[in-house]
């Protein structure tokens, strides 16, 4: 209300900022962790005493039936260790530890400049010939265009 009790509208950022990020806190999935609190102590069991697998709980659990369909997938079950919304840590997963994610990247496609120096004849380095010559190249730090061409004479030194 403005002064003579006129009323207008008016936007505050701050205040739609605050009701988009409450909003945006109650979006999404619910957890189930509640729903399938049984399976969960199950779970949390087998893996800590038993030391089975995620996987090996929830297959364990499908095949003989038990908890009537109050259970997690295995992918869920990963999550809430990974969140840590259970008492299970990484850490108590054998493979989950042992398995190595890095994969080995080899480059199929490099580019060969020319033979590498330390593969060179043994009497080039004699310096007993003439005709050999050595170059080398500098590029500029502050621009990239510059370069520094160095080409020596292997016999005589001279550059």
């Amino acid at each position: 209300m403005k002064s003579k009790k006129i009323m207008h509208e008016a936007y505050f950022p701050e205040t739609g900022q605050a009701v988009y990020e409450q909003r945006r806190k109650s979006s999404g999935k619910q957890l189930k962790l509640l729903q399938v609190s049984d399976f969960i102590e199950y779970a949390v069991r087998q893996i800590i005493d038993h030391k089975w697998s995620p996987d090996a709980v929830v297959g364990h659990v499908k095949k003989q039936g038990l908890f009537k369909k109050r259970v997690v997938c295995a992918k869920t079950l990963y999550n809430y260790i990974d969140q840590g919304l259970i008492a299970v840590k990484n850490i108590d997963l054998t493979l989950k530890v042992a398995i190595n994610t890095k994969k080995n990247h080899v480059c199929k496609n490099k580019k060969v400049l020319g033979k590498s120096i330390s593969e060179r004849p043994p009497e080039i380095e004699l310096r007993d010939e003439f005709g050999h010559w050595e170059i080398d190249t500098v590029i500029g730090k502050k621009s990239g265009d510059e370069a520094l061409l160095t080409i020596t004479k292997r016999k005589t030194r001279t550059t």
